[in-house]
């Protein structure tokens, strides 16, 4: 697994406010009136998972340690809160733990390390504006599509669907407990693609899980265009690279630290070219040698050689190759940064034969 996702302190810092909202809310009375509600609270507590009390203890021995300001600012807005009928604050304040968490731990870092609230309301400002600006890039492909790339809650969808409906018991258990976001989607894949490589039945198993994939991408343009491409093959490979590229995404400011220098991507694409038959390379030429083809090159070739890369290497060549249970290995796959042209292209000449 890359060794720079976010530190459990800085997981904890970004789940803050809500967990010591929550250890308010459950532990936390002031007077003999609210011995009726601690006793529903503590009723409460009783009814939760192990792994839940557990996480609760560790946010009340967080919640102890700050300071008395801190604490009274805490409680102050645990009492706003309550006393908002609508819901409308514990939706926003929910909403921003959620979009923090998806950020990278630069980012999140960025926001975190602002003390003043003014400094730190424009400093989450200008990182949804650039938000907002790559995806207006990402929106649309180099010709013209409208982009494969999902969104962190996609990969949500897709994580939970191959949790609750593919892996097994034995495989649950490679997935620890208190991951969330980006660590999370690396590691329920990663239990899926160990799974069916150990099956006996690969082949049904494998065609189980694209078609649950499929089935639970929640954005519709995607999902027609995997759905439109009518042979197996073309259909398993936009699915993967669908979702290697998204998964990607969430490591990018990590990998750009990585990345190898231009005349390195030169060499790989030139030996992309040479390796390929003329008809296959005429129709790879335009797409390794674009900004994007080139950019694609530049990570895989970190994600093949990079040790810190490994676990998501071996994850985003198994997507890329399209689920297959056996393939390659992780440094010896670099897979096309837009295959489904070359699909298409395949189409059309199997279609002429």
């Amino acid at each position: 697994m890359p060794s720079l996702p976010p530190s459990r302190s800085r997981a904890a810092r970004v789940a803050r406010p809500l967990a010591a909202l929550l250890v308010v809310t459950l532990l936390c009375g002031t007077s003999s009136d609210d011995a009726q509600l601690l006793v529903k609270r503590r009723q409460r507590i009783a009814g939760m998972a192990h792994a839940e009390i557990e996480q609760l203890k560790r946010n009340y021995d967080e919640f102890r340690k700050l300071s008395p300001e801190r604490r009274r600012a805490i409680e102050d807005l645990d009492n706003e809160v309550k006393q908002d009928t609508s819901g409308r604050l514990l939706k926003l304040l929910t909403g921003y733990n959620r979009w923090l968490s998806t950020l990278s731990p630069f980012d999140q870092e960025r926001i975190l390390s602002k003390t003043d609230p003014g400094e730190r309301v424009q400093t989450v400002k200008t990182i949804r504006d650039e938000q907002q600006k790559r995806q207006a890039l990402a929106a649309i492909d180099g010709i013209g599509r409208q982009s494969m790339m999902l969104e962190p809650s996609d990969l949500d969808a897709l994580t939970k669907a191959i949790e609750e409906h593919f892996l097994n018991a034995e495989s649950r258990k490679r997935i620890p407990e208190q991951l969330a976001a980006r660590d999370r989607h690396l590691q329920v894949l990663s239990a899926a693609q160990v799974q069916l490589r150990n099956t006996d039945k690969a082949a049904a198993a494998g065609q189980a899980l694209v078609t649950l994939l499929i089935d639970a991408i929640p954005n519709d343009t995607v999902r027609s265009r995997i759905l439109n491409q009518s042979a197996l093959r073309p259909r398993r490979r936009m699915l993967g690279q669908s979702i290697g590229r998204s998964l990607v995404n969430e490591w990018r400011f990590e990998i750009e630290r990585a990345f190898p220098p231009p005349a390195a991507i030169d060499a790989e694409v030139a030996k992309k070219l040479a390796s390929g038959t003329a008809g296959k390379r005429d129709g790879q030429k335009g797409q390794l040698l674009s900004k994007l083809g080139r950019r694609m090159i530049g990570i895989q070739l970190v994600l093949r050689s990079d040790e810190q890369f490994k676990e998501l290497g071996s994850v985003y060549f198994w997507l890329s190759n399209g689920l297959q249970p056996k393939g390659p290995a992780r440094g010896q796959l670099a897979a096309p940064p837009d295959d489904s042209r070359t699909d298409e292209a395949e189409n059309k000449t199997k279609a002429g034969e």
